[in-house]
């Protein structure tokens, strides 16, 4: 076992074999499917999920974890001997994970002085949040310590950038992140926006006709 644990939640979308290889911890997130409560990544898979929305008239809703959550986990890492923790969460302005897990990193150490857990925003999402935990794992496995880890993490923040494009405008509507008319020109006319992140907020940065221009422009914007 690493002398530092790595902690993220499903939200990162690492592949499993690479958290099972790279020993990263995680904490699922909760989605919602009418009065159902289940555990993303547990008793809901991804598949299953993306089933649902192809005909939900109501999309599914995901929650993050609680304090009591992260709490947990950094507890049982600690009491199996690894007591430095560095735990990586999407952007905190679009999620409650990265407080929830400042929270829970504050209950451990009221009841564990002596263990350290270094929460990080990533101010990211997805799978840049995962690369971030990638990196993070691999530091930790080369016996680099708690400092060492989180600074490597530190100094990756400004390369991990997301471009990300959408056949439909669909559960954007839904979700109610656009307009009914916009919903409507943009479907008609089969717009694929792309957006970004910066400074942890989703911004626009464009939008192409078709999926080759969308993914023409996103190399362009590299």
């Amino acid at each position: 076992m690493a002398d530092v644990a790595v902690v993220t939640d499903s939200c990162a979308s690492i592949p499993p074999a690479l958290v099972a290889a790279l020993g990263i911890a995680w904490v699922p997130y909760y989605v919602h499917r009418g009065q159902e409560v289940l555990r993303d990544l547990v008793s809901v898979q991804g598949p299953e999920f993306y089933a649902w929305l192809e005909t939900a008239e109501t999309l599914p809703t995901t929650a993050a974890p609680g304090p009591g959550d992260y709490f947990e986990l950094y507890r049982q890492l600690a009491a199996a001997g690894t007591r430095d923790i560095v735990s990586l969460h999407m952007t905190s302005k679009g999620s409650a994970a990265y407080q929830a897990a400042t929270l829970g990193a504050e209950m451990l150490s009221a009841v564990l002085p002596e263990a350290r857990v270094v929460v990080i925003d990533t101010l990211n999402v997805s799978m840049c949040t995962g690369w971030l935990a990638i990196e993070a794992a691999r530091a930790a496995r080369a016996e680099r310590p708690l400092a060492d880890v989180v600074a490597h993490v530190r100094r990756l923040l400004p390369q991990a950038r997301m471009l990300q494009t959408a056949d439909t405008l669909k559960y954007l509507y839904m979700g109610g992140r656009i307009g009914r008319a916009t919903h409507l020109v943009g479907s008609l006319l089969s717009i694929k926006p792309i957006i970004s992140m910066e400074d942890g907020v989703i911004v626009p940065l464009g939008r192409a006709r078709t999926r080759q221009k969308a993914y023409r422009l996103m190399v362009d914007l590299l």
